[in-house]
């Protein structure tokens, strides 16, 4: 009943067609908020958000380059998510422009975490886990790679619940 209710809303976007609502819908690869209600996902290099219920569905970004990795704010008001240009953004689950919060130059994302205290962790592919408020900055290192130990990157970084360990 719910996967029905979700693939009537995706499907009434005009650039997705029930066809591949019904895909989405069947559990494509997205990721959810906090308390599960609701996912981001991509399709066609543009971010969606959808309410499980089927209440509500939207394409939030509508731009030539890729939109990936997402990832809810806390309250989930807000994804942060990597763009192919090498930005980090947030966007509201309303809708809006979107925000830059930071910029990589000659990096990869690999992973994004928003933590509660508006902070987000941020894996990179060649090299260590970066941290930079929500409400933007400069990146800085929170990780050291062990080189000599052969590590070449850290990567999809998670904050446990004591507020200060990394995995």
């Amino acid at each position: 009943m719910i996967a029905q209710r979700l693939a009537a809303a995706l499907g009434a976007l005009p650039t997705i067609g029930p066809k591949r609502a019904a895909d989405i819908a069947r559990g494509q690869s997205f990721q959810y908020n906090a308390d599960r209600s609701a996912f981001v996902f991509e399709h066609e290099n543009d971010l969606y958000f959808a309410r499980i219920d089927g209440s509500r569905a939207a394409r939030l970004t509508s731009t030539p380059q890729r939109e990936e990795i997402a990832t809810f704010s806390p309250d989930g008001q807000w994804i942060a998510f990597n763009s192919v240009d090498r930005k980090i953004q947030k966007i509201s689950i309303l809708g809006g422009a979107p925000q830059v919060i930071c910029s990589f130059a000659g990096q990869s994302t690999r992973g994004i975490w928003w933590g509660e205290n508006d902070t987000l962790l941020i894996g990179t592919m060649a090299g260590e886990i970066l941290r930079v408020s929500a409400n933007g900055g400069n990146p800085t290192p929170v990780t050291v790679l062990d080189s000599a130990g052969g590590e070449i990157s850290h990567r999809y970084p998670l904050l446990l619940p004591d507020h200060r360990s990394i995995i």
